[in-house]
């Protein structure tokens, strides 16, 4: 049993699971830069709206904003995590299989070697 794809399948694989351009896929490295600067610059400007245009002073502004900010997305964290956990949407769901394959093989290779070089030493 193989588990490879080819790259026609792994091709056709990543065009049926993902339908977001480049920049928008989180899945992908553009897609992760995107994300992380629009997160970067979501309190930045969540700041300045609340320091301007609503006239909030800045030391109280900067310490809503932060806590907001953290709570809202160790939450929207939380709930995609838990979220890929029931639907087994996680590498190491995906890596568990291969990784297990390789230690039963390792191991057999290992215990033969062992065996092999006792039979070898105690006939010799």
């Amino acid at each position: 049993m193989s588990l490879h794809m080819s790259n026609a399948q792994q091709e056709t694989e990543e065009q049926k699971s993902s339908k977001l351009p480049f920049l928008l896929d989180p899945g992908t490295k553009g897609g992760a830069v995107f994300l992380s600067i629009v997160l970067f610059f979501i309190p930045l400007i969540g700041y300045q709206v609340a320091t301007t245009a609503l006239g909030i002073d800045e030391v109280e502004a900067g310490k809503w904003i932060g806590v907001g900010f953290t709570v809202v997305s160790l939450l929207l964290w939380a709930a995609s995590y838990i979220f890929r956990v029931a639907t087994k949407d996680m590498t190491y769901v995906c890596i568990k299989h291969i990784i297990g394959s390789f230690i039963i093989r390792f191991l057999w290779v290992a215990f033969s070697s062992v065996f092999i070089f006792c039979y070898y030493r105690l006939n010799n």
